[in-house]
């Protein structure tokens, strides 16, 4: 699981992530005319490692299921 297509589906996930978490909380401190940067910064980059947790806990399918046909091949 810990290969180095996984690590680099993961950090894919999690970079995914902390842009969606940041671009929701501009979006939503934009309609109140003033953005805390520090928050915005500090939720997305939290959200990019609970992506990071989850992906190490629960796995990934788009690796897992290529490596359960590798294991199978052998």
């Amino acid at each position: 699981m810990m290969t180095k297509e996984f690590w680099q589906a993961a950090f894919i996930r999690a970079l995914r992530t902390v842009c969606q978490t940041a671009l929701a909380l501009l979006g939503t401190a934009a309609i109140s005319d003033s953005v805390n940067w520090v928050s915005v910064l500090s939720s997305s980059l939290i959200a990019g490692v609970l992506s990071l947790l989850t992906s190490v806990t629960t796995g990934l399918p788009e690796v897992t299921t290529e490596e359960k046909n590798l294991d199978d091949e052998q």
